[in-house]
């Protein structure tokens, strides 16, 4: 509730336009709520994990990935470019 009450006093806009395509729930109320959760959370550990992992590390750790979990890493980078566009 705490960020949701500061959320409210920011005037957020885009462009000249207040932002108005945004509502706070109960997730326990709201099941696809907690499944974000579950993504963001899991993004955020994936995300960290690159940003803290030199280059060499990542590649070495990309060349032993099973079939599955390169499909599941290329899945994942269309799914962001789509976001991105």
């Amino acid at each position: 509730m705490v960020i949701e009450a500061y959320l409210r006093d920011l005037d957020l806009r885009d462009g000249n336009a207040p932002l108005s395509n945004f509502s706070f729930v109960d997730s326990k109320d709201h099941p696809w709520v907690q499944v974000s959760d579950v993504m963001a959370g899991l993004l955020g550990k994936f995300f960290g994990f690159v940003n803290r992992t030199p280059a060499p590390d990542l590649n070495y750790a990309r060349s032993q990935f099973t079939d599955r979990q390169k499909r599941g890493l290329k899945m994942l980078t269309h799914l962001i470019s789509r976001s991105v566009e």
